[in-house]
C-alpha cells in the first residue's frame, strides 16, 4: 500500500521512458477532505493519464463498485480531473480464479470492445484481454471511456512488462 506519493522514471526499452507518479489510494470521501484525500487529488491533477488500480481479489467490494467510487470522488473534486484519459488495472489477478471472465465482464460494463494484446505488437500474456487500443486510440471521442483494462499482478510481476508499453502508448 502506498502511503505517500512517489515519483519514478519507468524505462520501457532502450529508447523510451516516462515519469510515473504512484499516488496513495483515494478513499471514499476524499473529495470532501477525508483522510489526506484533497492533497492526493491535487497531485493527480498534474498527471496526463490516470491508471485506476482496482483490487480484483476483494470479496467485499467488486471491481465495478471500486471503479464507480473512484470515478465519483474524481468527479466531485474536479470535472476536469474526471475527464482525464485513464486506464484500469485489475491487480491481484493471480489469486482470482475467473480473471478472464471478470475482465471481459468489466469491459462490457464499460462498453469496451475486447482485443488481445496484439494491438500493441506484444506477445499476449496468458490470454488476458483488454479493450480496443489501436494506434489512434488517443482520439477517443468519449472522454470517459477507459483507454485500457489490463489484469496484472504486482507481486508476481504478471503483465507489468506489458503495462509499461500500454502506458507509454497512452502518453504519446
Amino acid at each position: 500500500t502506498t502511503l505517500v506519493p512517489n515519483l519514478g522514471v519507468v524505462s520501457v526499452d532502450e529508447k523510451s521512458e516516462f515519469l510515473m507518479a504512484d499516488i496513495p489510494g483515494i478513499i471514499e470521501g476524499a473529495s470532501e477532505g477525508k483522510g489526506l484525500g484533497i492533497s492526493f487529488l491535487k497531485h493527480i491533477e498534474r498527471t496526463k493519464v490516470l491508471a485506476f488500480v482496482l483490487d480484483a481479489s476483494r470479496l467485499d467490494l467488486g471491481i465495478k463498485e471500486q471503479y464507480q467510487r473512484l470515478r465519483l470522488e474524481l468527479e466531485k473534486f474536479s470535472p476536469a480531473l474526471a475527464n482525464k484519459p485513464f486506464g484500469v488495472l485489475l491487480n491481484k489477478c493471480d489469486v482470482v480464479e475467473n480473471i478472464d471472465k471478470m475482465a471481459k465482464d468489466f469491459c462490457a460494463f464499460l462498453n469496451l470492445e475486447v482485443q488481445k494484446l496484439e494491438a500493441f505488437d506484444l506477445e499476449p500474456y496468458l490470454g488476458f484481454l483488454h479493450p480496443n487500443l489501436t494506434s489512434d486510440f488517443e482520439n477517443n471521442p468519449n472522454e470517459k471511456s477507459a483507454l485500457f483494462v489490463l489484469p496484472l499482478s504486482a507481486v508476481s510481476a504478471l503483465n507489468t512488462h506489458a503495462l509499461k508499453f500500454v502506458l507509454l502508448k497512452a502518453l504519446q
